[in-house]
């Protein structure tokens, strides 16, 4: 005969177990998508600096541009090369633990670092998300003014000015003035 402790400590063990390979799968996850998201980042800083070599090169060819720009930019290349050379042979393991070291090491360096990298994340984050808001407060605007012109079956409203007649009436939004695209009578 089983007692309620014998069955309490099975799955105290079982419950034990299942935590354990969960917490293991989700540090493979985990691991699998940092080191996707350092390939996708090694792959940018590549980019990038072979686009500032080569605006180097053409700052160079060009005889009003100052020397100093160019070599500015070559060094910043070089720099994210260098840099993206050494992070190629590192696992993110081994990252982690550069990173836990240079917070220990050096705590005031690394707080202004993190709060450097915080700052311009949450600037591009919100830019993306503006620019998102403002392409489909634009969406929005011209599907409510063509549906008002489908349901009163009115021509949209323009300014005052008659000589001006805007070449696209479907959006109903934005008025186009003269060599902008609009025709003058």
């Amino acid at each position: 005969m089983t007692t309620s402790s014998d069955t309490t400590s099975g799955l105290r063990e079982e419950l034990g177990g299942d935590a354990s390979h969960l917490g293991q799968t989700l540090k493979g996850r985990a691991t699998q998508e940092a080191e996707t998201g350092k390939n996708a980042a090694l792959g940018i800083a590549g980019s990038a600096s072979g686009a500032l070599g080569k605006a180097a090169d053409d700052l160079r060819d060009n005889p009003d541009a100052p020397e100093w720009m160019a070599k500015g930019l070559q060094q910043v290349a070089q720099q994210i090369d260098r840099l993206s050379g050494e992070l190629q042979g590192k696992s993110i393991e081994d990252m982690t633990r550069d990173v836990s070291r240079l917070a220990r090491q050096n705590p005031g360096t690394f707080l202004a670092a993190a709060a450097a990298a915080g700052f311009a994340a949450a600037r591009l984050l919100r830019a993306g998300a503006d620019h998102k808001k403002h392409a489909q407060d634009g969406d929005t605007q011209s599907q409510t003014v063509s549906q008002a012109q489908a349901y009163t079956g009115e021509a949209p409203v323009w300014p005052a000015d008659e000589n001006i007649m805007p070449t696209d009436t479907g959006t109903g939004v934005m008025p186009a003035y003269g060599a902008e695209g609009g025709t003058i009578r």
